[in-house]
């Protein structure tokens, strides 16, 4: 009984041993892919060369901007199609006689 206890003592040694360089392995591994994505976050950012203000046009081109045309946010192609549909009919039944 004595040398069946000091046997399993002794794998269970061995075995913790050889799940380090696993876990080790793994914590590594986390830490390279963490700083690989910060990588290349980083390098899309600073390569990211998109018009987004007209500051932007006149930093880039070096000619001031003459005028912005406003961006009406939360509306897509259809619903836009929607209200102008909504618009002109509404235009029409106020107007029956105009032929825009």
């Amino acid at each position: 009984m004595k040398n069946q206890l000091v046997s399993f003592v002794a794998t269970d040694a061995h075995n913790m041993t050889t799940r380090r360089p696993e876990v080790r392995k793994a914590v590594v591994g986390s830490i390279v892919g963490v700083l690989l994505y910060a990588g290349i976050i980083i390098t899309r950012y600073l390569l990211d060369d998109t018009i987004r203000s007209p500051e932007d046009i006149e930093k880039h081109i070096a000619i001031p901007t003459i005028g912005t045309i406003p961006i009406q946010n939360g509306l897509n192609g259809s619903e836009s199609e929607r209200n102008r549909e909504k618009r002109t009919s509404t235009h029409k039944l106020q107007n029956p006689g105009s032929n825009s």
